[in-house]
């Protein structure tokens, strides 16, 4: 999947086949092995990072992806430069077989998740202020 947050911004994308995370084209390694997804916060100076332990479960058809198990760990990482801001903070999942959705406040100083089959939501505090960018 790729991102763009604003016109003019940074390219952000998880490659879900080698489950790397990129921002500007770099390679960008994540606090666990496997990344899951990415998520530019609404001014864009910032990206929400999940990522997972594994070990990847390969589909046993071509119309699944991977299935990726193991814990689960949020970010938060700097555009353009991806440095990290603060620790990774690892995510509690109730069950590994659904998507965790992402979701920045306006204010950036939360991230939300929550699990596809509505059994769980984390809200994380980003500790983010104007004065970090």
């Amino acid at each position: 999947m790729d991102q763009l947050a604003k016109p003019g911004r940074v390219r952000i994308r998880v490659d879900h086949g080698t489950h790397k995370l990129f921002i500007a084209e770099r390679e960008v390694p994540t606090a666990a092995k496997h990344a899951l997804g990415a998520l530019s916060s609404p001014s864009g100076n910032w990206v929400a990072v999940l990522s997972a332990t594994g070990p990847i479960i390969t589909p046993l058809t071509l119309l699944n992806g991977d299935r990726v198990l193991g814990r689960r760990y949020h970010e938060v990482k700097s555009v353009p430069d991806a440095v990290s801001a603060g620790k990774s903070i690892q995510i509690p999942v109730v069950n590994t077989t659904t998507t965790l959705q992402r979701c920045w406040s306006a204010d950036e100083k939360f991230v939300v998740y929550i699990d596809g089959s509505f059994s769980s939501l984390v809200v994380v505090e980003t500790n983010l202020d104007s004065r970090n960018k």
